[in-house]
């Protein structure tokens, strides 16, 4: 239906009943349990049996004075994403470590097998998520954080330090791991062509996978 309105979404459920009991009972089944996330999510990846790029993002706007802020984990297919869970936050701003990892570890059963790709913008990034992924056995592309300390053959500075000869639309990687976060990491860097709203040049992405598939 392409919303969450209840009582839109209960013009397309049973024909037979009218529109108000419809939303009744969805809103019965919505605030009864959880579990549905699940039933959902597993439903949704059983159309996916091969490999699985999950992105982690955050969403949040007001109502009134009150914060609306949802952290969501989403199975990606080409251009389209399908939330697979989402945990409301109850405050405004970022999310901590701890809710990320809470969250992950709510569905990581779920994908026990199979190649997994996690992906997440650079105010999830921290020594407690690199950790956590790798002893979980998860391979992912992070966006870093511009200010971000770079480790490199013995030196340390900001990551646009080693791709400052970069032109614009280019893109390369570091040929050996670097330590960020105190974790062996690849660290790739892409020069934009055009600067982005809040004025930054460069995107960095660290990887433990393939940089090379990192940069595309």
């Amino acid at each position: 239906k392409r919303t969450s309105n209840i009582n839109q979404l209960s013009n397309s459920l049973n024909p037979q009943v009218k529109k108000r009991s419809n939303a009744r009972r969805t809103r019965r089944f919505l605030e009864k349990t959880r579990d549905w996330q699940a039933q959902i999510a597993r439903w949704i990846l059983s159309f996916y049996p091969g490999d699985l790029m999950l992105v982690l993002d955050r969403t949040e706007w007001m109502i009134g004075k009150t914060p609306i802020n949802f952290l969501v984990l989403a199975l990606t297919i080409k251009s389209f994403s399908f939330p697979l869970v989402f945990v409301l936050l109850g405050k405004e701003g970022s999310s901590s470590t701890a809710e990320v990892i809470a969250l992950l570890e709510k569905v990581k059963g779920w994908f026990e097998g199979r190649h997994v790709l996690f992906l997440a913008e650079r105010e999830f990034l921290s020594q407690a998520l690199l950790k956590y992924l790798r002893l979980n056995g998860l391979n992912f592309d992070l966006r870093l954080k511009k200010d971000a300390i770079v480790s490199y053959r013995g030196s340390s500075a900001k990551p646009k330090s080693w791709f400052a000869n970069l032109k614009k639309g280019q893109g390369s990687w570091l040929k050996r791991k670097v330590w960020i976060y105190g974790e062996p990491v690849y660290l790739v860097g892409i020069r934009l062509e055009q600067p982005t709203e809040d004025g930054d040049e460069f995107v960095f992405v660290v990887t433990n996978a393939c940089p090379k598939a990192a940069l595309g």
